[in-house]
C-alpha cells in the first residue's frame, strides 16, 4: 500500500511539473517554448493543446510575413491543420497576382500554363477574354460589337453595344443578322 501511495504521489508530482512547463510555455509564448515542451512531455495530456497553439502561431508568422515561402512552411509543417485551406488559399492568391501585375495576355497564359490547378485560373481566363475584346474593339470596333450581340443577345451588356453599333456603322451597312438600320433604330428607343 506503501508502494501504491507513493506511485500516486510520484505522478502527482509529475503532473503538477508539467503543468508549470506549460504554464511557463504559455507565458513565454513563443514557437520554441511550446516545441521544447512538446519534446520534453511527448506523453503528457497537455500536449493536444501545445500542439494546437504550436500549429496557430506558425500561421501567425505564415500570415505576418504574407510570403508564399511562409505559407509553404506551414504546410510542410501541418499538411492537414485547421488553417491549411486557407494558407493554400493565400498562395494561389499571391501566385495570381504576381502573373496579374502587368495585365497582359502572355502573363496569364503563363500563370494559366505553370498553375493549372489554382483557383484563380478561371478569373485569368475571363481577363484574357477581356483583353482580347478590347483589343479588338481598339482594331475594329463595328465588327466586334456585331459579333458581341449576336453571340451574347441576352448579355447584360448588350444595350451599349447596341449603340455603339448605331453610333459607328453608317446607315443601312449593319452586319450583324438583324441587320435593318431602323431595326436597331427601333431597338435603341
Amino acid at each position: 500500500a506503501k508502494a501504491l501511495l507513493e506511485g500516486i504521489k510520484i505522478e502527482q508530482a509529475e503532473k503538477n511539473i508539467e503543468k508549470l512547463a506549460f504554464g511557463d510555455a504559455k507565458t513565454k509564448d513563443t514557437i520554441n517554448a511550446y516545441k521544447e515542451f512538446i519534446v520534453k512531455y511527448p506523453d503528457s495530456h497537455l500536449n493536444t493543446m501545445a500542439k494546437g497553439i504550436l500549429e496557430a502561431k506558425y500561421f501567425e508568422n505564415a500570415s505576418r510575413n504574407g510570403t508564399v515561402e511562409a505559407y509553404k512552411e506551414f504546410i510542410e509543417h501541418y499538411p492537414d491543420g485547421s488553417h491549411m485551406k486557407e494558407a493554400r488559399l493565400m498562395i494561389d492568391k499571391y501566385n495570381f497576382e504576381l502573373y496579374k501585375k502587368k495585365d497582359r495576355i502572355s502573363d496569364f497564359e503563363k500563370f494559366i500554363k505553370k498553375y493549372p490547378d489554382n483557383r484563380y485560373v478561371g478569373n485569368a481566363r475571363v481577363r484574357i477574354d477581356q483583353l482580347n475584346l478590347e483589343y479588338q474593339q481598339k482594331k475594329n470596333p463595328l465588327k466586334t460589337n456585331e459579333e458581341f450581340v449576336n453571340k451574347y443577345p441576352k448579355n447584360r451588356d448588350i444595350n451599349e453595344a447596341k449603340q455603339k453599333i448605331a453610333k459607328l456603322a453608317p446607315i443601312g451597312e449593319h452586319k450583324s443578322d438583324k441587320s435593318s438600320f431602323w431595326f436597331w433604330m427601333i431597338i435603341l428607343h
